[in-house]
């Protein structure tokens, strides 16, 4: 977002920008970044509970597994705002 406001772009407006993982510093910025996060917590089960079944013994087949991501809308990806 830095590089697009220094070419002079506007973010929002000329260029979105939308991150992912929504780590600590995307709310923060100038600009709060819109981003794409994950629940770190169902990740973290989801592998215990896969670790455990390697440690019993089990060996299934583990089918792919899907983390629904969700979006986090902030304001490096709103609607533009009209220029003079």
């Amino acid at each position: 977002m830095g590089a697009a406001t220094d070419l002079g772009f506007a973010v929002p407006g000329d260029v979105a920008v939308i991150g992912y993982d929504d780590n600590h510093f995307a709310a923060d910025g100038i600009i709060p970044l819109s981003t794409i996060g994950q629940s770190g917590h169902q990740m973290g089960q989801l592998a215990t509970e896969l670790l455990l079944e390697e440690m019993s013994g089990n060996h299934p087949a583990h089918p792919s597994i899907q983390i629904k991501p969700h979006l986090i809308a902030r304001r490096s990806a709103n609607e533009p705002t009209p220029r003079p």
